[in-house]
């Protein structure tokens, strides 16, 4: 399909409106990017590489450097005006382009996975790049047309049968995720990346219906970035609905209306969200988990899942993402949708990696792993985290006997790693290298402390008493820890640790320091909050 066909939603119930008019700018830099990347792709087509992810620096360098250098030009940027999507545009194209030059560095010894990519430039993740951007440059060039916007009535409607009907559909692949595995498995063998897989159907459908709700149609007549790119996003939709659904497209697709969405909700005047956190750290591991296709099936839902049925899915390589139209309250911070995304792939992307490597170490093919995998956690593992109304005193004796096996089997005194990023002026941060520590203590305390787990006004009393959240509570039952597992941790050594969260995201650290805004009384106060809270004041 070519970048101007238009899609049709299906409704009756439908006004009619007309866009602004288009920002119309002659960009020679603009024209120069597009050309070049039009050539590489048809050079690239002649390419068959074995390995998708393999470096290609020769064929791709140049064309990723020009649009690295055009993104960045401020009389590029300035055509744009005050377009308030242009600013969260060039955001993620940034994003994306840091992650196929591949100019940030991680570095930790105790880092134990292969690196996904080998690699700068590799194969496929830089034809994906600039194919992004060769759609986002022809869409701005488009020719705007009218849009049909869904009437209310008409999208609550089909909204309430979309979500039954992918409710019931999740809860048949979390009932049986080894044979849905197989199936999906060998659809893809036979038929290739772009096998049929009408199983993503209602995702596409709910996704369109979204780009179509009134909020978002209205913001399209204040932006005419956000105009282009929703044409953008609603024929990639429309593309993968009239081929018959092809598995990687459709994925792309909804990848791409996602991130539409990520720029829409970055838009909005009156949408406060952090900075990119997931996408400037996790973006790379997409083209690596699509890569591993058929083996790994990343798999877009809307349903909202529990631990328990993603313990469920955890013996199969199946990663589920999700794909959300919406700001979620996700671990302790709001993630915008393509941020939400990224999460999803990186923790799909660590799941199949220690699964990988485990069917290495055990000298098993990645069957015979999923089938043992899947039949230990529903035989051994559901049924011990089944909520029972009374528990027997048998079970109570095999619940402590558990306890302690737990305790002797722990890792012992394993150290925290140390990650560090070229951020490349991504997301507001310092210029150079910026290293992030994980220590436990910091971390459990921020977690219980925070909202990571819950929110202050709302404690889970199941995961832990308010009353004990503290930093000193954290220390003690560190030290008991420490005491019971025979590790070489002074007290004073978790005492610093649970008094120190320096390493947390600042996006976490943001919605702390407004909790303790709003709820003085209810919040322990974190140790950089509070300093930061005292530097502002002074």
């Amino acid at each position: 399909m070519s970048s101007t066909e238009i899609s049709e939603p299906e409704q009756q119930s439908i006004s009619t409106q007309t866009p602004p008019d288009s920002h119309h700018h002659q960009l020679s830099k603009a024209d120069s990017l597009l050309k070049t990347i039009c050539e590489v792709l048809r050079e690239a087509e002649q390419h068959h590489p074995h390995d998708v992810n393999e470096p290609s620096p020769g064929l791709f360098k140049a064309a990723i450097d020009l649009a690295w250098e055009t993104i960045h030009d401020p009389s590029f940027k300035s055509a744009y005006g005050n377009d308030p999507a242009a600013e969260p545009l060039f955001t993620q194209l940034r994003c994306t382009l840091k992650h196929i030059r591949f100019t940030f560095s991680r570095e930790t010894q105790l880092y134990v996975h292969d690196d996904v990519l080998r690699g700068h430039y590799a194969f496929l993740p830089s034809c994906l790049a600039l194919e992004q951007i060769r759609t986002l440059l022809l869409a701005l060039q488009m020719s705007t047309r009218h849009i049909k916007a869904i009437s209310k009535d008409t999208f609550e409607e089909e909204l309430h049968v979309l979500k039954a009907r992918h409710k019931s559909a999740v809860a048949s692949l979390i009932k049986d995720p080894l044979l849905a595995w197989q199936n999906f498995r060998t659809r893809l063998r036979y038929g290739g990346d772009n096998a049929s897989f009408p199983e993503l159907r209602d995702v596409v459908r709910y996704l369109d219906l979204n780009l179509h709700a009134d909020a978002v149609v209205d913001a399209l007549y204040g932006s005419c970035v956000l105009f282009k790119l929703h044409e953008v996003a609603v024929n990639h939709l429309s593309r993968a609905e009239r081929l018959g659904f092809p598995c990687r497209m459709t994925v792309d697709a909804v990848e791409n209306a996602v991130a539409f969405l990520d720029i829409y909700a970055r838009s909005t005047p009156s949408h406060k969200t952090p900075p990119l956190y997931h996408s400037h750290r996790y973006q790379y591991y997409a083209y690596f988990l699509k890569a591993q296709t058929p083996d790994h099936i990343l798999l877009p839902i809307f349903e909202d899942v529990g631990a328990t049925a993603l313990i469920a899915m955890r013996g199969v390589p199946i990663g589920l993402v999700g794909a959300h139209p919406d700001t979620k309250w996700v671990d302790g911070f709001y993630q915008t949708p393509l941020e939400f995304w990224y999460h999803d792939v990186n923790h799909s992307r660590r799941m199949f990696q220690f699964f990988k490597e485990h069917a290495l170490a055990a000298k098993i093919d990645l069957e015979a792993l999923a089938e043992d995998s899947h039949n230990f956690i529903k035989h051994e593992v559901l049924p011990l985290i089944t909520i029972k109304k009374i528990d027997s005193g048998r079970s109570q004796e095999e619940q402590a006997d558990a306890e302690d096996d737990l305790l002797r089997d722990v890792p012992r005194g394993c150290p925290s790693g140390c990650e560090e990023l070229d951020r490349e002026g991504t997301v507001a941060c310092p210029k150079h290298s910026h290293p992030i520590r994980a220590h436990p203590g910091w971390r459990n305390t921020s977690h219980l402390a925070g909202n990571f787990y819950d929110v202050p006004d709302d404690r889970q009393e199941y995961i832990c008493i308010t009353d004990f959240r503290t930093q000193k509570n954290v220390a003690a039952a560190g030290n008991i820890m420490a005491e019971k597992l025979g590790l070489n941790v002074g007290p004073e050594i978790n005492a610093a640790y649970a008094h120190n969260d320096a390493g947390l995201p600042d996006d976490f650290h943001m919605e702390v320091e407004k909790f303790m805004v709003e709820n003085p009384s209810l919040m322990v106060p974190l140790s950089t909050a509070l300093e930061r809270r005292e530097e502002a004041d002074t």
